[in-house]
């Protein structure tokens, strides 16, 4: 969209079309697939389905990263399996995009699709506890502190991750490591059931018995294979109190206490798992002021056997260099599993990178050092997690989590809050993963995995030689690739697209969907490629329409740089045949210049807010053949202050 000022005659009707538009195109994003339909999923499920402007909605479709600003259609929010299956059948019917939510913590955000459907679990989180049996039953949407606080009630415990807040299925699906990982595995090898909806709409139970394939693929293979409505997992004794070891060293002393942990960890037993990070130090007693916010290395371990023998065991830990502060000794289990919950609040701004480290050698130590040196904001941590232990003896092809003899996980997190630092945040975590890369053992441990840039390059790497057999495990349960909103493994042998499928069969609406998603990511290229390459876009700023997808990605390049905050959120979509009719509100601000006949305008740095009428033509292909937009220029104009 670019601006001419002197073609004023292109104003005239503007206005008119829009409220003309606004007659035929039905309230709110419902008609994604005809008020009929949603109204009849609304009565069939006992949860809540919540659409765009309806109360609630904005809650809902937020999640734990403050990165993450996603708008779905419409939101089921599932009282039970029931629920979930009809969500499921609503969105395959109606060829919507879907994508699972459980605790709503995954960093990389696919808990929430733009312009799809959101199977939002967060309202089922029961914990059942069979002490006789040592099991839990667990629903799915249920976090870790809702499992902990259950099964301590008979001193029994599953390992779990690092946040009481994290949900069970996305620490569960991609592996799931914690303080008890080197004694009793990760979550994913103590799950021995699953309830999966699959994308047929069937309930399936996956154990030894039943489905053994998919219980193999539903550890470690993410959410590929279906909606994960309950597991049950192997609990062991734990509790009720662990010995824990804090000690916080200064940060110029990283490679002695480094090189003395891998030595200590050489010999260590099981029943103690060990971090180190380079953070920034507590602002508050115990810390002596003078290393208060300062850089540190902050050595944890957390010893999960006799209490009585903690504290020799974790000595060496405390005596590697002199400690400005110790913080170390027993303490409740459940606790410890929410030591780091309020470091880590909802709203923050997260981007976590990971990498296997073959060994601790002093290079890797010296490379750790110098990245943590260049931190970009104080909330970050660059974080060293051992590994061995019960992690290490199952073998690689036992689960989908394919990666066991590495010895260290390196997690790079990005923690930071104002929007303005996000470039500087996410390209450190970036540069700090490559760099690392040296001393790989290659993968990635995908909880930690950025946004997935990568693509197939990373999924293939992190199952290594089990991707083949999670390729055969998907086409047998979900060949049409239904659940692909996730790091995506496509069982077609196809390259993976997270988030859409490929190919010629896209429909309409996908068409649409994909835009508005592409815009809102400002890809340009992604934008063009869905025009035909003899598209005709018609806007009322140009005398004659823009021909071909160059013009098209030219014309939208030339629109965020007026408008780098540009974000446009669908309202209103009618559906018929290969038509679309569809409104959307667009917001920005305009700081870059705008072009026109006579040269290019200087910024007005304005807010601009108005709504755009679209209709447009698909062809076979599911490519944009011709499109019309229709906008008040007038106002436009007036709010930029140019008229």
């Amino acid at each position: 969209m670019g601006i001419h000022l002197h073609k004023e005659d292109t104003v005239t009707g503007s206005a008119q079309a829009i409220s003309e538009a606004q007659t035929v195109v039905t309230t709110d994003y419902a008609a994604v697939a005809g008020l009929a339909a949603v109204e009849q999923l609304r009565a069939s499920v006992r949860g809540s389905v919540l659409q765009p402007n309806q109360v609630g909605y904005e809650e809902a479709r937020r999640v734990w990263n403050g990165m993450i600003d996603r708008r779905p259609a419409l939101i089921v929010q599932c009282s039970g399996t029931a629920d979930v299956i009809a969500a499921v059948n609503f969105a395959r019917e109606q060829d919507l995009p879907v994508a699972v939510r459980g605790g709503g913590h995954n960093v990389s955000g696919n808990a929430v699709i733009d312009g799809g459907v959101v199977i939002d679990l967060s309202r089922m989180r029961s914990v059942r506890v069979d002490p006789e049996r040592r099991t839990a039953r667990v629903q799915g949407g249920a976090r870790l502190g809702d499992i902990d606080h259950e099964t301590q009630a008979f001193g029994l415990a599953t390992p779990l991750g690092l946040m009481s807040v994290t949900g069970v299925a996305g620490l569960t699906l991609h592996g799931g490591m914690g303080f008890l990982m080197r004694n009793y595995g990760l979550t994913a090898d103590n799950l021995v059931a699953a309830d999966v909806v699959t994308a047929d709409g069937r309930l399936l139970v996956a154990d030894a018995h039943h489905h053994p394939d998919l219980l193999w693929a539903l550890r470690g293979g993410g959410g590929n294979f279906g909606v994960v409505t309950s597991f049950e997992f192997r609990l062991h004794p734990v509790g009720p109190e662990v010995w824990m070891g804090i000690v916080m060293y200064p940060v110029e002393k990283a490679p002695e206490v480094l090189g003395s942990l891998r030595d200590f960890m050489a010999q260590a037993p099981d029943e103690l798992s060990v971090f180190a990070s380079f953070w920034s130090a507590p602002h508050e007693e115990p810390v002596p002021e003078e290393y208060r916010g300062a850089p540190a290395l902050i050595v944890g371990g957390c010893y999960c056997g006799p209490l009585e023998q903690g504290e020799r065991t974790i000595q060496p830990l405390r005596e590697a260099d002199t400690p400005f502060a110790d913080l170390s000794g027993p303490m409740p289990f459940l606790v410890a599993q929410q030591l780091f919950d309020p470091e880590y609040p909802e709203g923050r701004r997260y981007y976590w990178k990971s990498t296997y480290l073959r060994e601790l050698g002093d290079g890797a130590i010296t490379a750790l050092a110098e990245n943590a040196a260049r931190r970009p904001s104080p909330l970050t941590s660059l974080d060293l997690l051992a590994l061995g232990g019960a992690f290490g003896r199952v073998p690689s092809d036992a689960a989908a989590f394919a990666e066991r003899g590495a010895a260290y996980l390196v997690a790079i997190e990005s923690n930071w809050d104002d929007p303005a630092d996000d470039e500087a945040n996410i390209a450190w975590a970036r540069e700090t993963a490559r760099d690392l890369q040296r001393f790989s053992s290659g993968g990635t441990y995908l909880n930690f995995p950025g946004f997935g840039e990568e693509g197939e390059a990373l999924i293939r790497a992190s199952y290594g030689a089990n991707y083949e057999r999670l390729q055969a495990i998907k086409a047998k349960y979900d060949p049409e690739n239904f659940f692909r909103h996730n790091f995506n493994i496509r069982g077609d042998g196809g390259q993976a697209e997270p988030g859409d499928s490929p190919g010629p069969q896209r429909s309409p609406l996908a068409t649409q969907r994909q835009g508005l998603a592409a815009i809102n990511r400002h890809d340009a290229e992604s934008v063009a490629a869905l025009y035909a390459s003899d598209a005709l876009l018609y806007d009322p700023f140009y005398p004659q329409p823009l021909r071909g997808r160059g013009a098209v990605r030219e014309d939208f390049e030339t629109f965020v740089r007026a408008f780098p905050d540009l974000r446009l959120e669908a309202t209103d979509l009618l559906v018929s045949g290969d038509t679309l009719t569809y409104g959307t509100r667009f917001s920005g601000t305009n700081t870059g210049p705008l072009p026109s006949p006579d040269g290019e305008i200087p910024a007005t740095n304005r807010r601009v807010e108005m709504c755009i009428a679209v209709f447009a033509r698909v062809n076979g292909e599911g490519l944009v053949q011709e499109e019309r937009r229709h906008y008040d220029v007038a106002d436009f104009l007036r709010q930029l202050g140019l008229a």
